[in-house]
């Protein structure tokens, strides 16, 4: 018996080893890389899903392509969806449009370091609709 529970105990510590090391290496390295460069857009909300939770799948346009992902909503864009808000900005690596994020709240701005100008010339009423 106390070997089993010493095998869940380093089955246990394993397991939470593998998730901090994807959030912070894995998922960190994707998001290093939209930093110093990103480009922002605005997205449509096209539908909410849930389950587990609640996710929120999005398209943006980009070079005449259209893009679609399916994440966990944050909490700001499932506010304003409840309010009738269908527009959302992302950012996005350049070159590399598949690794986005949306911008949901001044916190999300700030991790990727955004600037007005970066939004200045983006035609996207998220704020109003």
């Amino acid at each position: 018996m106390v070997n089993y529970q010493r095998n869940v105990i380093f089955l246990l510590i394993g397991i939470i080893a593998f998730v901090i090391f994807y959030n912070t290496v894995i998922l960190g390295h994707s998001n290093g890389k939209i930093i110093p460069n990103h480009t922002v857009v605005c997205g449509d909300i096209t539908d909410m899903r849930t389950g587990k939770g609640t996710n929120v799948i999005y398209e943006f346009s980009f070079d005449g392509k259209k893009y679609k992902d399916n994440v966990l909503c944050p909490a700001m864009t499932m506010a304003a969806f409840k309010q009738g808000k269908r527009k959302l900005l992302i950012v996005f690596e350049k070159g590399n449009p598949g690794n986005n994020r949306i911008l949901a709240d001044v916190d999300d701005f700030a991790r990727y370091m955004i600037t007005e100008n970066d939004t200045l010339n983006v035609p996207c009423d998220w704020y109003n609709h």
